[in-house]
């Protein structure tokens, strides 16, 4: 599989958009019901988190003045610098909770059951530590140039350079549960697998965003269930542009 990963970060590969558009919407239309479900645990589990955390910081006894503090001290360079590093720790520490979701659209194609346990599946080894460093580089990266955009007051940019960050790193999870890569080959290949195809990765992502955002509406489940419909065309961009690699079983039946 690693000589594969090689030769098309190395050549290139081939990207079709109705491919991409139809497989993310079948398989998010086997999943989402267990993504949205998934979505709503993985939120709370969240809020509660960062409810301690800013009690921890802040003190439980006024919510209202915790949140005005938090409002008072934004543009303060020590609370900037405070926040990135959070950041950078939160969004490893969530992590593995993305390649559940990624991982219920590969269950779901390859026809195997899934449930809400599978969200959970990659918080242990050998894949924990890998994604957990992976995103931890990620989020540092992600931190350095956003806090200092925001200590010049160039906030603005902050947009534009995490969305260039989060689609050069895109392939890294994938790469570390399919392709078996550490948290640094699977980094530097995602780099360069995403500069072989940047303009069709980007619109198929900006058509999950709307995908996303037009359920909200046409399906009137909310938010919460169609959001995971991001990660069926992150998993549907990684299947066309890398693949899987055959289990024995399957080697045999062909």
């Amino acid at each position: 599989m690693k000589n594969t990963i090689d030769q098309k970060a190395r050549e290139g590969y081939a990207l079709e958009l109705g491919k991409l558009i139809d497989d993310s919407f079948a398989t998010f239309k086997k999943t989402f019901l267990v993504s949205g479900l998934g979505m709503l645990i993985v939120s709370a589990i969240m809020v509660l988190f960062y409810i301690g955390l800013m009690g921890s910081f802040f003190g439980f006894s006024n919510l209202s003045k915790t949140l005005l503090s938090i409002e008072t001290l934004a543009k303060e360079p020590n609370f900037i610098i405070g926040s990135g590093i959070v950041s950078m720790f939160v969004s490893a520490l969530f992590a593995p909770f993305t390649a559940g979701f990624i991982h219920l659209n590969h269950l779901a194609q390859t026809q195997k059951s899934f449930s809400i346990d599978n969200l959970f599946d990659f918080y242990k080894e050998p894949y924990y530590k890998q994604i957990f460093l992976g995103y931890l580089v990620i989020g540092g990266v992600t931190a350095l140039f956003t806090t200092t955009l925001s200590l010049f007051g160039y906030e603005k940019i902050n947009t534009f350079v995490q969305i260039i960050i989060s689609l050069a790193t895109l392939f890294t999870i994938p790469l570390i549960i399919y392709g078996k890569l550490n948290y640094t080959e699977a980094l530097s290949k995602s780099v360069q697998l995403y500069a072989k195809q940047p303009i069709i990765i980007l619109v198929a992502m900006l058509i999950a965003v709307i995908g996303m955002l037009l359920g909200i509406f046409i399906l009137c489940v909310g938010i919460i269930f169609t959001i995971p419909f991001l990660y069926a065309m992150h998993y549907a961009l990684y299947a066309q542009a890398i693949g899987f690699e055959k289990t024995a079983s399957e080697n045999q039946a062909t």
